[in-house]
């Protein structure tokens, strides 16, 4: 699967450069590869298997990412939940789309004291009983999964109504990377205002919108730990044969143009 191969390829290319960066702490691309393949290990002794649906209740942090990796490796499908919806609206996404089981931050899953009944595991992200996912069990075979096969179900904002999920796969993803071309840089977030448009460079999370809307993670060139942001900092490389931005078949983030 293209998510696996693009973990494995700059674990391989850039495995000391800063990966991932909350405000919490950073991850390097080795760091970030290893922990994915323990987290899908650990998260298949729990006895999540091809096809489960997993909800995701959480803020902006480093583990939800390595969440979704980690389920993408297991063929699971990862259900990104908005941490500001109702109660009764996460249950309702909950129960349609069947989850097996709920990761969350602490104080997101306090609110939710009663779960649908598909619900067999509630995990905290923030405990160490999520650090420790797949430390200390036998070692796990993981299956083959392709980039046909789905890997997410993403939801709308139900500003007209109930929510309603979309199933993507790992294709779809590949897709829109590979579609986008430069254009704005802009913040992802609450603030999608130009990112360092003095300098013309982004210094945060930031997309260039491409054809039909697709977005593409653009490299920064520094980073920042604003509360609340994720931010994702090298250049993603997907190739064969080589690493660098001139391997084969490489996609992924363009650096920003500078100005002038």
């Amino acid at each position: 699967m293209w998510l696996t191969q693009l973990a494995e390829r700059n674990r391989q290319c850039h495995p000391d450069r800063t990966a991932l960066v909350d405000e919490r702490r950073s991850v390097t691309w080795a760091q970030f590869h290893d922990r994915t393949v323990e987290l899908a290990r650990g998260l298949a002794a729990l006895g999540i298997r091809r096809g489960d649906r997993v909800a995701v209740l959480a803020q902006d942090r480093i583990e939800v990412v390595e969440s979704y990796f980690a389920l993408a490796r297991l063929g699971a499908l990862f259900v990104p939940l908005n941490h500001s919806l109702a109660v009764p609206e996460v249950a309702g996404i909950i129960e349609r789309v069947g989850a097996v089981a709920v990761l969350g931050e602490s104080a997101l899953l306090d609110r939710h004291t009663s779960l649908p009944a598909s619900v067999r595991i509630r995990m905290p992200l923030d405990k160490p009983v999520f650090d420790a996912l797949g430390t200390v069990d036998e070692p796990v075979e993981l299956p083959e999964v392709a980039d046909t096969d789905p890997v997410a179900i993403l939801h709308t904002s139900a500003t007209t109504g109930q929510a309603k999920g979309v199933t993507v796969d790992g294709g779809s993803f590949r897709a829109a990377v590979g579609q986008a071309e430069p254009g704005t840089a802009h913040k992802v977030g609450e603030d999608r205002r130009r990112s360092a448009a003095s300098a013309g460079r982004p210094t945060e999370r930031t997309a260039s919108r491409g054809r039909g809307g697709a977005q593409q993670l653009v490299e920064p060139e520094a980073v920042s730990t604003a509360p609340g942001r994720l931010v994702c900092a090298p250049r993603m490389v997907e190739g064969r044969g080589h690493c660098g931005p001139g391997a084969p078949g490489a996609v992924g983030p363009r650096r920003g143009r500078r100005s002038g």
